[in-house]
């Protein structure tokens, strides 16, 4: 992130007015990010964001978070340093951007898919518990890529917690069950996917005292005491 300690000095960045870096960033706050493009130039613009964050997808997938630089995503993208600084302050914020149009949508479906159960049961929690580890093998190397961001970049910190806080609309009846059991669902929920994502990044290394079925079994746990009800 800019100021962070995983940043990459921009050209040019030393002035805020008339210099390359004001430039820069009043241009790409120009860019359409919420809506459909209306010009041609906006649909230009449109595209090539779309082949920085192809990528960087690929650039972190192969390289992992540390390695890769931001010459490496535009040298997949076959574009430029400049061109990618009208879309994206740092490598960080490119990374945040793939995650969220790629990883994103699919993860909301399987929170979706969480939040119709109810009431919860055992054998629900622990299929769903196998499908979120296999959706982040389906993508091994990019997820252990975020969470490295996620562990050491500050501010990819925060947009991780932002992200999983965009996920709360999606879960109401996950919300109200945890609310029975503690005055702070929402942070509960965070906690539960905190905890699930970094043991699933432990998993993905190769560092889980276990086979795969042990790890599922052994992560379930934690969601079924959080929503299954006794009698279930």
């Amino acid at each position: 992130m800019e100021g962070g300690p995983m940043a990459e000095k921009r050209p040019g960045d030393t002035k805020a007015d008339g210099s390359a870096g004001g430039v820069l960033a009043r241009a790409r706050a120009k860019v359409p990010l919420s809506r459909e493009p209306r010009t041609l130039r906006e649909e230009q613009q449109r595209a090539t964001r779309q082949k920085l964050i192809a990528a960087t997808f690929s650039a972190f997938s192969e390289k992992g978070f540390h390695d890769t630089t931001i010459a490496d995503i535009v040298k997949a993208a076959g574009t430029s340093r400049a061109t990618f600084y009208l879309h994206f302050a740092s490598k960080s914020e490119a990374l945040a951007a793939a995650w969220a149009e790629m990883e994103q949508p699919s993860m909301i479906a399987h929170w979706r898919r969480l939040d119709g159960f109810g009431p919860w049961t055992a054998a629900d929690i622990l299929g769903w518990v196998s499908d979120m580890v296999g959706a982040w093998e389906a993508t091994r190397a990019f997820s252990i890529a975020s969470n490295q961001a996620v562990s050491t970049d500050a501010e990819m910190s925060r947009r991780w917690f932002g992200g999983i806080a965009d996920f709360l609309g999606h879960v109401p009846n996950v919300i109200l069950r945890l609310g029975r059991d503690t005055r702070d669902p929402d942070l509960r929920f965070l906690l539960l996917c905190a905890q699930m994502e970094r043991s699933t990044f432990m998993f993905l290394t190769g560092n889980f005292p276990g086979n795969r079925e042990q790890f599922v079994a052994t992560l379930a746990e934690f969601w079924r005491d959080a929503l299954v009800d006794d009698e279930h």
